[in-house]
């Protein structure tokens, strides 16, 4: 896995066509017009493309998935965790020294960032020794249970046979839940743990 940073989430956000208004994340609803998963493919020399859809092909260096998060407010910095778990251990995490491996299978990060216009985003790219299987990302904001995004890993040839809008996913799950808690403090996320 390798984490992708903000440099590319403009040019997603003009690909992926966002909504003029914006709406909060609804308790456990699924949301495909405003939380959404999503799959884009970066070639030499040329512009990504972007899909949404929670199915990843498992094409190193090439194939980046990430997740799309509507929050109601003004403009503002939050305490982003976001909990990515795989199927099973990669053999090749990339990642900066906010993100902490577990397990080989989990990395835990934990940022600073600004929600921009009602939105957050963020991506990890496919490496050498990512596994196939169904993958979950859990978003917390402020210490709070937002959102998850299931993906399903796949892997199948990178010679030109396949299209990444026509691949399906052999299991069977819901790719977005979404949730607004309303508690009076926050989760203690040192608890929280994979499903």
């Amino acid at each position: 896995m390798a984490l992708v940073f903000r440099a590319i989430l403009p040019l997603l956000l003009l690909v992926l066509g966002w909504p003029a208004a914006a709406q909060d994340v609804q308790p456990w609803r699924k949301d495909g017009a405003n939380n959404f998963p999503y799959v884009y493919r970066v070639l030499p020399a040329e512009e990504p493309e972007v899909w949404r859809t929670n199915v990843v092909p498992l094409w190193p260096n090439e194939v980046c998935f990430g997740w799309t998060l509507d929050v109601k407010g003004a403009d503002r910095m939050v305490d982003l965790t976001e909990i990515l778990t795989l199927s099973s251990p990669s053999t090749n995490w990339g990642h900066g020294p906010e993100t902490i491996i577990e397990n080989g299978n989990k990395a835990t990060t934990k940022l600073k960032v600004r929600i921009e216009s009602n939105r957050l985003s963020r991506a990890w790219c496919i490496v050498e020794g990512d596994p196939p299987g169904q993958y979950r990302y859990d978003i917390f904001i402020d210490g709070r249970h937002r959102a998850e995004f299931t993906y399903c890993a796949v892997k199948v040839p990178n010679d030109g046979s396949v299209r990444i809008e026509e691949l399906t996913c052999p299991y069977k799950f819901d790719s977005v839940r979404n949730r607004e808690l309303h508690l009076a403090e926050p989760i203690d996320l040192a608890s929280v743990t994979a499903r």
